[in-house]
């Protein structure tokens, strides 16, 4: 797993959405600049691991949560791999329904 600020901010921001709150409520909640939230929520700025979890605290989440990575965050080679076993299960059914 590796750290993708992009996806972070993006969860920040939907947290803060779902929160019903501004830049500005959050900003005045950890005592930061609306502009430093901003930055983080599209991943133009990566903050310490203090906000984070300040952060995470405010919202009820774990940081495993919002550091790491979700279904959405993988590589379409994960979806990929997915498409692969399925098409591999559907001519695994089709065989079986060719001897019956």
């Amino acid at each position: 797993m590796t750290f993708n600020p992009v996806a972070t901010g993006r969860k920040i921001r939907k947290l803060r959405d779902a929160a019903r709150m501004n830049q500005y409520d959050l900003a005045a909640e950890l005592n930061v600049s609306h502009s430093y939230i901003s930055k983080i929520e599209i991943g133009k700025r990566i903050g310490g691991i203090d906000i984070y979890v300040a952060i995470a605290n405010t919202f009820g989440v774990t940081l495993d949560y919002l550091l790491g990575e979700d279904e959405e965050d993988k590589p379409k080679e994960a979806a990929m791999m997915r498409v692969r076993i399925a098409m591999s299960l559907l001519k695994d059914v089709e065989k079986l329904l060719d001897e019956a």
